[in-house]
């Protein structure tokens, strides 16, 4: 590996065993993240994209789903050979993540703070107190004026923007090497799609993260991402830069989706 790569990806493969039948959702892909850098996944629904990010955290839903090839390498280690266990300090601490649902990824019957307060007490070893001045750090980073005041209320009295504002600062809870952004503008309004971009834009200089971007939105590859692969069928199509894929797309998919896009 490369010691500009954070993560590689290597023939990886995710299938879904149902009836007889096998569904490779993920079938082969390769791709490399450089450190610092937002690499996209683009591609219509069930091309894969999704899959592919819950298939490097290990998250993929069973028991009919299975990895069944492949390597996931972050730093060098191959995350598909660690241990329940030893993956579980690897999600959040190493890896944060935000889901694609703002309004449903947050736990309705926790407050904020808890939410921020768990990923620190149990990866970084924070006291309760420690904890919450930390959430409140992270909270004022990511825009909350009123802070102290939010790590107490429930995610119900939240917008959706704001919920999403959370599940970055708890994804960026511990200086995480990578961030998975699943369809993270999905359902919100466009003035705070672009505050959330320029949010992440804002975290990743902070911290000096890699992002995964993953998104059918052609506006957000534009505004974020470095280098773009495209998915169709649970495999990847073209890759190249964002410049070279934009300009002059090779692939008639690609070239078709360019065309819906920005129709």
């Amino acid at each position: 590996m490369a010691d500009d790569v954070l993560l590689e990806v290597n023939q990886l493969k995710t299938y879904f065993y149902m009836g007889g039948n096998v569904a490779k959702a993920v079938d082969g892909v390769d791709f490399t993240i450089k450190k610092g850098k937002t690499l996209a996944i683009v591609g219509e629904s069930g091309s894969g994209k999704s899959m592919t990010s819950l298939s490097i955290m290990q998250l993929v839903p069973g028991p009919t789903g299975k990895i069944v090839d492949g390597a996931v390498k972050l730093s060098g280690k191959d995350l598909l050979k660690l241990s329940d266990k030893q993956m579980e300090k690897v999600r959040g601490n190493e890896i944060g993540m935000v889901f694609q649902e703002p309004m449903t990824s947050l736990n309705p019957v926790f407050t904020v703070g808890t939410q921020i307060k768990e990923p620190l007490m149990k990866h970084r070893g924070l006291s309760k107190s420690q904890a919450f001045q930390k959430g409140v750090e992270l909270l004022k980073l990511v825009g909350f004026p009123r802070a102290e005041d939010t790590m107490k209320e429930f995610p119900h009295q939240l917008s959706g923007g704001m919920r999403q504002r959370v599940m970055i600062a708890i994804a960026m809870s511990c200086d995480p090497k990578l961030l998975i952004a699943d369809e993270p503008t999905t359902a919100l309004d466009v003035t705070i799609q672009a505050q959330i971009l320029d949010l992440m834009k804002k975290v990743q200089k902070e911290f000096d993260s890699s992002i995964l971007l993953i998104t059918h939105d052609l506006g957000v590859v534009a505004e974020m991402a470095d280098d773009i692969i495209v998915m169709y069928g649970g495999q990847v199509v073209e890759q190249a830069t964002r410049r070279q894929l934009l300009k002059t797309p090779k692939h008639p998919y690609t070239v078709g989706c360019w065309k819906v896009c920005l129709a």
